[in-house]
This record gives C-alpha cells, sequence and structure tokens, in this order.
C-alpha cells in the first residue's frame, strides 16, 4: 500500500487529499468524503482506516477536505442553499483528478452526512461513476427545529439535552420530522440508479435522518423509476447506532466494514481476503 498527498486546482483555490493505492494495478477508485466540517480523515480516522482495508482489494481511493477545511486552501462556505451544490463541484473536482492520477476509469463514491448528499450529487454527474454509498443522508429539508440542533451541536446547550433523558425524549418528535423532500437527493439517486448501485445506510436510533416519512419519500421515489433501476438500490439498516459522530468501537467497525464489503461488491473485485481491525491487526476467519 502507498499513500500520497495531493493539491487540486480549484478555481483560484487548493483542495486537499490522500490518494491511497494498493500494491497492485488499482480496479477502480473510491472517493471518500466527509460531512461539512470534518477533515479528510473523519472522526476516529475513519476514511483512513477504510482506504487501507480497500488498498487490501486492490481498490485506490481518494478522501479529501472541502475548501477551507485542514490543509485546503480558501474559506469555509456559509451555510446557505447553494452550499451542497459547492461541496459537490469540489468533490467531483477531486474524483476526477485523481481517476487520471490514478489510471482508471471506474468510480465509486462514499459520504457521511452531508457528504452523502455531495457524493450523490457528484456521481450523478460523473459518468464513470458506478455506485455511490450514502451513510445518513437527510432526504427531507430540515426543519426548522433540526436547524436549531445542528447549529447548536458542540455547545454547552446540546451537551445539557444530551445528558437529560427527559428533553431528549421531549424534543425527540420534533427533530427532522416535518421537512419538505429533497430535490436534488430525488434527482441524484435517478441519475445514479440509471447506470449504477445506489445504498443508503441508516442505524435504528438516528430517527432524525430516517423515520416514517422520510422512508415514505424514498418509497415515492423509488416508485418513480423503472423495475431495473429501483433493484439497485439498497436500503440497509444497521442494529448498532446512532451512527452520528461514530461514537463507539463496535459502531465504527461495522461501518468501516459494511463500506468496505459494499465497494468490494460494487466492482467486483476480492484482493486480499484477510480482515483487519482498527488497530490493522489481522482478525481471524470465522
Amino acid at each position: 500500500m502507498r499513500e500520497f498527498p495531493v493539491f487540486v486546482p480549484y478555481d483560484r483555490e487548493h483542495l486537499a487529499g490522500v490518494v491511497t493505492l494498493p500494491d497492485e494495478e488499482p480496479e477502480g477508485l473510491v472517493l471518500l468524503a466527509t460531512g461539512t466540517g470534518a477533515p479528510r480523515s473523519h472522526r476516529f480516522q475513519l476514511w483512513t482506516t477504510v482506504a487501507r482495508r480497500l488498498a487490501d482489494h486492490g481498490l485506490a481511493s481518494v478522501r479529501m477536505d472541502y475548501l477551507g477545511i485542514a490543509d485546503s486552501t480558501g474559506r469555509v462556505i456559509e451555510r446557505s442553499l447553494g452550499e451542497l451544490e459547492l461541496r459537490v463541484h469540489e468533490a467531483s473536482a477531486v474524483a476526477r483528478f485523481a481517476m487520471q492520477a490514478v489510471g482508471v476509469d471506474r468510480l465509486a463514491v462514499v459520504g457521511n452526512c452531508s457528504g452523502g448528499l455531495v457524493v450523490l450529487g457528484a456521481a450523478a454527474q460523473i459518468t464513470e461513476s458506478i455506485g455511490a454509498l450514502c451513510i445518513l443522508p437527510r432526504v427531507l429539508q430540515p426543519s426548522q427545529m433540526n436547524r436549531m440542533v445542528i447549529g447548536l451541536r458542540g455547545s454547552k446547550a446540546a451537551s445539557v439535552v444530551r445528558s437529560n433523558r427527559l428533553l431528549l425524549r421531549l424534543l425527540g418528535p420534533l427533530r427532522g420530522r416535518k421537512g419538505r423532500p429533497r430535490s436534488m437527493v430525488q434527482d441524484g439517486a435517478a441519475a445514479v440508479l440509471a447506470r449504477g448501485r445506489l445504498m443508503f445506510v441508516y442505524s435504528e436510533q438516528d430517527t432524525d435522518a430516517y423515520n416514517e416519512r422520510s422512508r415514505m419519500t424514498i418509497e415515492r421515489m423509488l416508485a418513480q423509476l423503472p423495475e431495473t433501476h429501483r433493484a439497485r438500490f439498497e436500503l440497509r439498516i444497521l442494529p448498532e447506532g446512532p451512527l452520528s459522530g461514530f461514537e463507539s468501537i463496535p459502531i465504527q467497525e461495522r461501518v468501516i466494514d459494511t463500506v468496505v464489503d459494499w465497494a468490494i461488491d460494487c466492482f467486483g473485485t476480492t484482493g486480499s481476503l484477510e480482515r483487519k481491525d482498527l488497530q490493522g491487526r489481522a482478525i481471524p476467519a470465522l
């Protein structure tokens, strides 16, 4: 396995990334995108572990920093209606650069939270893409309550709410359940499924991102597509959770396994079948 830092020209700025290569010629490239504000390695270096595990299976990858984050130049984009579209262009630029540098013509994309929507948009634009995996994609526009919760993350008020079960129970029904469907999700999913695979991943505890209304929205979205396209979609609900924050080792390991197994299946590759834990130690076969 080899890793190379890259700086991708983007308008007058540069987007930082790390390309991870297998020892042999790669069979394809996987783009790994974080949620807004997270550096390219993601929390607990989750994407770093995923990238190195993918290399064991003959797949190259690139993990990136958005403008104004970590080693990329520029300024952080203020939250706005156009923020996700701008991130889509950044991710597309990094993916195309890495594909040319690595010398492959097949791309799969993986993104978490808002990064899931970003890679969905990028995969829709890049004709070489063969699949997209979106972790915690919010198919509904966030409600006012959800926007407030997002804005308070990391604050003292948020820590008080998280530590109070009564407050969590009272706020639970109000979080993320009254938004409108996102047109970019429906349009992006249709474009991706027209030529490749699409997976949405949630956990049983991620009710702010996946609930009855979002489930119905996904069903209506799929109902408008041809049967052959619908067959390429998979919705996976993990028992471990919540996925937001990847705050336990079992959750991290389940996410890593899910991403790597999906990518292997997507590209039809095998590479080394040896599994490793988060410290890189071999896991005995069952």
